[in-house]
């Protein structure tokens, strides 16, 4: 048995036009790749409602395209950045990185289901002193969407940036209005969008002007020597992804990769030895679901899905800050995450790996 359930840490298997144009990609003829660049930069920048392709960075990934979007800012001291209490790595750390500028990072504190509190966020930003409000769309240990809509509605009236760390939710969440409601995304290919690794962008609002603090002079946004070199595979097969996943037959993937987590999640409640992570049902979330317990607890069911060939996200993730706010930081959780390829018999499978008896599809 081989089953794949760490969608949220990589998509797989890549749908086969995707590999088919990361293949072709590498035998391109030189001549040909700054004509094939210009028609998958504009291709992706359509998926994302872009009318300026140049509106759109390409980068090596989404840490990369994050470290930009926090960074390349006229900076100046007193300043804060605020930084919800969920966030991966790549935006606590970049965050952190700016007190070199004496800039100060704020995090949000939590509240109820919604994950921030509303009313302390408006308190901060109403002190003058926030440039930027950095913040994932969703937590990538549960899923659970944060209000970024209502948390970009505070910032922008008291003339605070967003960027919105859309790593979890591209591919999954339709982003129409996005552009509107934020001034900088910054994405990945290889997880819902189901491109392969090596490319990510971040999305440069219309009103937006970049300055990196380590250069001199004012960038209207930051040159590609910025984000460093594009992988033209990458690139590529994003492109194909893009149309694969614009196809009728990929309507409703969503749901239906939620309703896998549903099943999953309504028979893991029943167990005694683990507990559930998560603010929102299954059919609020992007499709994954988190459990944690003890230690040994844990290592035991980690072993049991290893051997019989079940992937699947564990530990940390890649989200301190995130398991320190939900209260996992030790021993993290096991994450199971589904993607559009995925089926009942994977739920099957891991339910049977792990002792919790088989369920028919409802």
């Amino acid at each position: 048995m081989s089953i794949y359930a760490n969608h949220a840490g990589t998509s797989w298997p890549k749908p086969e036009p995707v590999q088919r144009a990361a293949a072709a990609a590498l035998r391109e003829d030189a001549l040909r790749w700054p004509e094939s660049f210009e028609v998958a930069h504009r291709n992706i920048a359509r998926h994302f409602g872009l009318d300026d392709p140049g509106r759109l960075l390409l980068t090596p990934g989404c840490t990369s395209a994050l470290s930009l979007g926090v960074f390349d800012h006229p900076w100046s001291q007193a300043e804060g950045i605020a930084v919800s209490g969920f966030e991966h790595v790549a935006v606590e750390r970049a965050a952190a990185s700016l007190a070199r500028w004496g800039v100060s990072m704020h995090v949000l504190p939590a509240r109820g289901a919604s994950l921030v509190d509303l009313e302390a966020a408006e308190r901060l930003f109403r002190q003058g002193r926030i440039r930027l409000l950095a913040v994932t769309a969703a937590v990538n240990v549960t899923g659970d969407p944060l209000p970024i809509f209502e948390l970009a509605a505070l910032a922008r009236e008291q003339g605070v940036r967003v960027l919105i760390d859309a790593a979890q939710t591209v591919g999954w969440m339709e982003p129409d209005r996005w552009l509107e409601a934020f001034d900088l995304i910054a994405f990945g290919g290889h997880k819902g969008l189901q491109g392969t690794w090596g490319i990510g962008g971040l999305l440069v609002g219309r009103e937006v002007v970049l300055r990196s603090p380590r250069l001199d002079g004012d960038l209207e946004r930051p040159g590609w020597c910025d984000g460093g070199s594009v992988d033209r595979s990458a690139l590529a097969a994003l492109s194909a992804a893009i149309d694969w996943l614009e196809a009728p037959a990929q309507q409703g993937r969503t749901a239906r990769a939620q309703a896998l987590v549903q099943r999953l999640e309504s028979a893991l409640r029943a167990r005694s030895d683990v507990q559930v992570v998560a603010s929102r049902p299954p059919a609020e979330r992007m499709p994954a679901v988190a459990v944690t317990g003890s230690a040994d607890t844990l290592w035991e069911l980690s072993q049991r899905l290893q051997r019989a060939g079940i992937t699947v996200g564990t530990g940390q993730h890649c989200a301190p800050l995130a398991h320190r706010s939900l209260g996992t930081g030790h021993p993290g959780a096991i994450r199971f995450s589904f993607g559009p390829g995925s089926a009942h018999s994977d739920v099957d499978g891991i339910l049977e790996a792990l002792g919790t008896g088989r369920f028919t599809a409802s």
